[in-house]
């Protein structure tokens, strides 16, 4: 399985090809009246973060990072909905979103575990485009759903029928998620852990 921290974004510069087709683009949702899952203080910022390059990868303090806070990196809040089968996500930033920006949700079976099995990916680049989804059972992303971005708003639509089976599989109540945000430019690509969310606590 390729690294799933290299977002997909960052695969297409060296050249490999994925299937990255989007699904039919959907409309605007009406969030207005959906409190968000997770919201983070103005000042808010992780203690570390993981920089790669080619040949590097490593875990450094904030203060190093020269990616922090730009093009949507840092989140204000995160809404979600389940709706007529869909799975649906509003990304709130602090900072207007750049192509280059991408965010993940590292699925864990459990935390005793170092590696995610599933992490969907949104890699933005255009004003929409497909969100995907890597897993350890295959080599490659496969598109799982799309996804609108606006100044400082990211919107995503993951249809249920969309994911492989493998991920209802595994136990709800043990599920966890990992929330990260993640920038690449120049050949550095800088990821940032924002919180760790747990579904079967929350309320949809």
């Amino acid at each position: 399985m390729k690294r799933v921290s290299v977002p997909a974004l960052f695969v297409l510069f060296f050249g490999l090809a994925l299937p990255l087709t989007a699904a039919p683009f959907f409309q605007y949702y009406d969030w207005e009246s959906t409190e968000p899952i997770i919201a983070f203080p103005e000042h808010h910022r992780p203690r570390s973060f993981v920089i790669e390059t080619e040949g590097l990868h490593e875990r450094r303090m904030i203060e190093r990072s020269l990616f922090w806070g730009r093009g949507g990196t840092r989140l204000e809040s995160v809404k979600a909905e389940l709706r007529d089968e869909d799975i649906l996500l509003l990304f709130s930033t602090r900072s207007e979103t750049a192509a280059g920006l991408s965010l993940y949700l590292y699925i864990y079976p459990h935390r005793d575990v170092d590696t995610s099995e599933f992490t969907v990916e949104i890699p933005v680049s255009e004003s929409s485009g497909p969100v995907v989804l890597w897993s350890v059972y295959r080599d490659e992303p496969r598109v799982v759903g799309s996804y609108l971005r606006r100044a400082f708003y990211v919107e995503a639509r993951i249809p249920l029928a969309s994911l492989p089976s493998d991920l209802g599989d595994i136990p709800f109540d043990e599920l966890s998620i990992d929330l990260r945000s993640s920038y690449f430019d120049g050949g550095r690509h800088e990821e940032f852990h924002h919180a760790t969310v747990f579904p079967a606590q929350l309320s949809f």
